[in-house]
């Protein structure tokens, strides 16, 4: 349950404001911890609306874990229907937070719209040690003319096992 900080109002967490009073969502540390134990009891429970209703709220309060776990809920669609576009907002926050899979995903999804933003995300994802950008990043690299660093990102990419990669 979130509770209005203005009017005490509860209800699940929806990023709203709140239906009483209209007051924007604060979120503390109290709120994130109560979030917590519900989200373990909603599991257990397989209650799906705590679950994104939670999940939700904890992807909110800034952190990057949690906002990459949110964005997979929206990509996958699961609990709710797809939301690709918000999934890329939450994608973007972890990433700008250093989050190496957020990085990743964000990159591929914003190929859609911007192939510049998505080969900076790609190379970006790579240093921060994503296994999946690696043999995308050295093939920019190698496009780039940077052949060194192209090779180290094709031989991390084999050493992950990555069949491409090995053969290269």
């Amino acid at each position: 349950m979130f509770k209005c900080k203005q009017c005490g109002y509860e209800g699940d967490y929806t990023a709203e404001p709140c239906a009483n009073c209209g007051a924007e969502p604060v979120i503390d540390e109290q709120d994130v911890a109560i979030t917590k134990r519900e989200l373990e009891k909603a599991l257990a429970d397989r209650n799906i609306g705590k679950i994104f209703a939670s999940r939700h709220l904890l992807a909110d309060s800034g952190n990057a874990i949690a906002q990459r776990e949110f964005a997979k809920l929206l990509e996958r669609g699961e609990y709710q229907l797809r939301d690709i576009d918000a999934a890329m907002e939450y994608y973007r926050l972890a990433a700008r937070q250093n989050e190496p899979y957020s990085a990743y995903r964000y990159a591929k999804l914003v190929d859609r719209t911007s192939e510049v933003a998505s080969n900076f995300w790609l190379k970006y994802a790579a240093v921060l040690g994503s296994i999946n950008s690696y043999p995308d990043a050295s093939a920019l690299f190698s496009l780039e003319g940077r052949e060194d660093v192209a090779a180290y990102y094709c031989s991390l990419a084999a050493e992950c096992d990555d069949t491409d990669s090995i053969t290269e």
